[in-house]
């Protein structure tokens, strides 16, 4: 299944009623401006959690950002961002 990009004015929370009306287990959205930012749906609780993906030392790392809500899509942008910087 194909992911789309998370944009700027999609809105998750109308992506996650969609979900659980479709009764899809989960869906993952990528970031078109910040690569390896992701946002995890899960379409039976509706939860939204946002991940980050980088490299370190030449190995793939990931991780956990926080649930949207508690957490805003701009703190998770700022949190991933300073992942890459040590990562680079």
């Amino acid at each position: 299944m194909c992911n789309p990009p998370l944009s700027l004015g999609a809105s998750l929370h109308a992506e996650a009623a969609r979900l659980q009306a479709l009764g899809l287990p989960q869906v993952e959205y990528s970031s078109k401006k910040d690569p390896g930012l992701k946002a995890d749906i899960y379409g039976y609780s509706g939860k939204i959690t946002l991940g980050s993906r980088y490299c370190l030392n030449r190995r793939p790392k990931k991780s956990r950002l926080g649930e949207l809500g508690l957490i805003s899509l701009e703190q998770a942008r700022q949190k991933h961002r300073s992942n890459r910087q040590l990562a680079a």
